[in-house]
């Protein structure tokens, strides 16, 4: 158990190691109302590819929100893989699809006037994003994020992060 332990440790803190001497902007944080994660979300964004520092790339994302709905707990949790495309140095055009499993769903449970019967959902991305800096600092989005569960939603959300 000693070794696994070790080995973990190891291997966890060498890799950002690794990563920061050879690769930047990899990785963001970020903050989206409604969109992927339904209600709110709180996303991790790791990027797959890197060409030469740009922020262009196939990226994959996860979250997690929470909302108290009728009194019931509702928890989200997104996942998606996507693409940014380059529309000049600071403008970018997102397009991906993805995931959302909630938990705490039951009869009630409403997204606007839809009511959600299924403890997942699938969605789509079509988004803008707009980065002064690809190498690190803030930045914000605007994404089109139809839903699918029961029935179609059309959907959408507002962000920002800070990539590093």
């Amino acid at each position: 158990m000693r070794k696994f332990l070790f080995l973990a440790c190891a291997l966890l803190f060498s890799a950002p190691l690794f990563a920061q001497t050879q690769l930047s902007n990899k990785n963001s944080l970020s903050l989206e109302l409604l969109g992927r994660g339904v209600f709110y979300s709180l996303n991790y964004e790791h990027k797959l590819s890197n060409y030469d520092n740009q922020i262009t790339g196939s990226r994959i994302k996860a979250g997690f929100g929470m909302r108290n709905i009728h009194g019931d707990m509702v928890t989200s949790v997104p996942a998606s893989f996507s693409h940014l495309f380059s529309l000049s140095d600071t403008d970018y055009l997102e397009l991906g699809a993805g995931g959302t499993a909630m938990f705490g769903i039951d009869d009630d449970t409403q997204i606007g006037s839809v009511e959600i019967t299924q403890p997942y959902s699938v969605h789509g991305i079509v988004g803008y994003r707009y980065v002064p800096d690809v190498n690190r600092g803030l930045y914000v989005k605007a994404n089109f994020t139809p839903l699918y569960t029961d029935q179609f939603i059309f959907y959408g959300g507002l962000g920002g992060g800070y990539i590093f």
